[in-house]
């Protein structure tokens, strides 16, 4: 089978998904591009999955909702409860996933089982920063976007999730603290090292420490 993930995240998913012994379900992907490629639901829905995928520019996907995702939008109740929880949206991720998550807390839905974020790697490993919660923001190629790997750490405790994995410098998975506890074998030791991977930001944006 295709692996349509960036980096092999599919991979990853799978095996998570696999050992939780849940088979098929429901993802939604922010940031989901056309939805076939670079995806990191597209495995899933092969698999007989459902989704909502959203971005700004699905590049004339029919399977993918053109939206912005804002504050309002983010806080308002979810549609309903899912599995798979992805968000990558190169801008105000940890303000968009912090509301998410709240909404589905406070709607009493059933929290995602997991959830991955693309993390930004420019930071120490131990520093919680984010960019400032800029709804007009959109990404320019350079360093100033998303969030530390440390600042959603701090934000997936709060909504009761383990960071239980890092992937190809970028990605972090959090697990659901129930299945956590029932599956420590899929806890992993944190690999990190900080990396720049395009232009520096400029120098008057600073990021906001939490």
């Amino acid at each position: 089978m295709k692996d349509h993930s960036q980096n092999g995240e599919a991979v990853v998913i799978a095996e998570i998904f696999d050992t939780l012994g849940i088979r098929k379900g429901h993802a939604i992907e922010f940031g989901a591009g056309n939805g076939r490629d670079l995806s990191n639901t597209r495995n899933l829905t092969d698999r007989g999955w459902s989704a909502d995928l959203y971005d700004g520019d699905p590049q004339g996907s029919t399977e993918v909702k053109q939206a912005w995702i804002d504050m309002e939008w983010a806080s308002k109740p979810v549609p309903q409860s899912c599995n798979f929880l992805s968000i990558d949206i190169d801008g105000i991720d940890y303000w968009i996933l912090d509301a998410l998550l709240g909404a589905w807390r406070r709607d009493e839905y059933d929290m995602p089982d997991l959830v991955l974020a693309e993390y930004n790697p420019i930071h120490p490993r131990d520093l919680a920063v984010t960019i400032p919660l800029d709804e007009s923001h959109r990404w320019n190629n350079d360093t100033w976007y998303g969030a530390s790997l440390a600042a959603f750490e701090q934000l997936a405790t709060k909504h009761g999730y383990t960071l239980i994995r890092t992937h190809a410098g970028i990605n972090a998975f959090f697990l659901r603290d129930d299945h956590a506890k029932a599956h420590p074998e899929l806890i992993r030791p944190i690999d990190y090292k900080v990396k720049r991977d395009h232009k520096p930001h400029p120098p008057e944006k600073q990021w906001q420490r939490l």
